[in-house]
């Protein structure tokens, strides 16, 4: 008897099921992933005339980057990264309609097994291919510049460190160029403020996406039809209600003005300090996943509500 729960053989299956299925939207979405960059990497160099013998002359190398480019190119890569993340909002597509319930929920497999092939389609495939395809834009873009403009040495591959990064890395932060002639005690002290506010960063970015795709997808389990668009709505109205009741409560408790600094919990250390908010990131993170597994489960081929 075949496990109830994870079968090797039946996963395999219903994988290559769900993929055949949804192969126009998920073309779809590797086809924005890839001329979106692409018309960018390409336009924005020409419009703009970066590589310009001129341009070229009058471009300062700070922090390692050593190509105009990255910075805009580091711009569209985060704004893509949250439109990776809010592809969730199909993450349970299939509940929208009775016809495609019944397909779903009438198939020989699991629901942690179809739970899964969605995870691994929207949460693990879907960023790695946007990285991809990203670099792979970026490399036309070096290849077509390279050999349109004679002479110019700004062009160069944007770095997968810098990428993944979100530009947070201290490789590419020039602090030489916010010190300038201070002290060594006050530079270092400086240095450190940095390097905290660039783990801030970094972890804003890759855990925010992270936590926008949970919620998408529990979005997703909520609302089948229009996910993205009633999700969005909840999360701003959420958002503003409890900002309002914030400010609200300090002002009642502590005055107009009011100096409210997060506590440290006797923890010193900044960047322990910043683990250990990105712990409980995670934890939110697994919770509302659960959470969205669970109510999926609940789901039955007719609406009961």
């Amino acid at each position: 008897m075949k496990n109830q729960i994870f079968d090797a053989g039946r996963f395999s299956a219903y994988f290559k099921k769900y993929i055949f299925e949804k192969r126009s939207t998920i073309l779809i979405c590797l086809g924005v992933f890839l001329l979106l960059p692409l018309l960018f990497c390409l336009g924005l160099p020409y419009i703009k005339g970066l590589y310009t013998p001129e341009a070229a002359h009058n471009f300062i190398v700070r922090g390692n980057v050593t190509d105009p480019m990255w910075y805009s190119e580091l711009t569209l890569f985060s704004c893509m990264w949250i439109i990776a993340c809010v592809f969730c909002c199909d993450f349970y597509n299939e509940l929208s309609k009775k016809r495609e319930r019944i397909s779903i929920f009438t198939c020989p497999a699991s629901n942690f097994e179809k739970f899964a092939t969605s995870f691994i389609v929207f949460v693990i495939f879907f960023p790695i291919a946007l990285i991809l395809l990203f670099l792979f834009s970026d490399a036309i873009r070096v290849w077509v510049y390279s050999a349109s403009s004679e002479g110019i040495s700004c062009i160069h591959y944007i770095s997968p460190r810098y990428l993944l990064s979100f530009g947070c890395d201290m490789k590419y932060f020039d602090i030489d160029l916010y010190t300038g002639s201070v002290s060594p005690t006050d530079k270092a002290a400086m240095l450190n403020f940095y390097k905290t506010a660039s783990a801030v960063k970094f972890s804003m970015c890759l855990f925010g996406g992270f936590l926008l795709q949970s919620l998408f997808a529990l979005g997703s389990s909520v609302w089948p039809k229009k996910s993205g668009l009633k999700t969005a709505c909840f999360l701003m109205t959420f958002g503003i209600v409890t900002s309002i009741l914030f400010y609200w409560g300090i002002n009642t408790f502590y005055g107009d003005n009011a100096e409210i600094e997060p506590r440290d919990f006797g923890i010193s250390n900044e960047m322990t300090q910043v683990i250990i908010w990105d712990i409980v990131a995670i934890c939110i993170i697994i919770f509302t996943w659960a959470v969205s597994y669970f109510r999926f489960k609940e789901w039955e081929i007719i609406k009961r509500w």
